[in-house]
């Protein structure tokens, strides 16, 4: 039904914004996902993994669109493109966290403290707001206001999310916002990307 013109606006938006002034690899993430979601409609498999892998490798938050791929093939009865959506992302993912961690030290899958209790940032993301914080009224208001619109956006896609790549992805991420720390949900270019 719509032209695909449309995901170009993706480019004004204010994450991709935010990604730009703070010289995160977000807006080429998007990018690359975007690319592979594309290619999961059009059934162009091979391409759509490497991009979806690709998309990985650049921002891991972008496994969920493998995964929401992954979904998609697999409520088509295609188990084995299921498999490799959901396969081969992770697995590149996973081998080169491991790579990185035993290199520098870290601790394989750890999340720096920016996943949390479901909603545990609202009650101190208000208070800050009353407050007054980083200019009160102005962009986490209104960043804290896309939040909760992409949330009820994914409420209303939940019926398509089994079939639908773009809707599982929209849906995964929604559900990632959701279990977000308050350390990520007071910075207002955190939650902006």
């Amino acid at each position: 039904g719509v032209s695909p013109w449309w995901a170009l606006a993706v480019g004004a938006g204010g994450g991709v914004a935010a990604s730009m002034l703070r010289a995160t690899p977000d807006a080429w993430a998007v990018a690359l996902a975007l690319g592979g979601l594309w290619a999961v409609r059009r059934q162009q498999h091979d391409w759509a993994r490497g991009l979806l892998l690709a998309a990985a490798l650049t921002r891991e938050t972008m496994l969920l669109v493998a995964v929401a791929a992954a979904l998609a093939e697999a409520k088509a009865g295609r188990r084995r493109q299921a498999l490799l959506y959901a396969l081969l992302p992770a697995g590149a993912y996973a081998a080169w966290r491991a790579v990185v961690d035993f290199r520098t030290g870290g601790v394989f899958f750890a999340t720096g403290g920016n996943l949390g209790v479901p909603f545990g940032w609202v009650a101190a993301k208000v208070s800050h707001l009353f407050q007054g914080g980083a200019g009160g009224m102005g962009i986490e208001l209104w960043g804290v206001l896309g939040v909760l619109a992409a949330l009820g956006g994914a409420v209303v896609l939940l019926r398509r999310v089994a079939g639908d790549a773009v809707a599982a992805a929209y849906v995964l991420f929604a559900a990632l916002a959701v279990a977000l720390s308050q350390q990520v949900m007071v910075e207002a270019y955190a939650y902006g990307r």
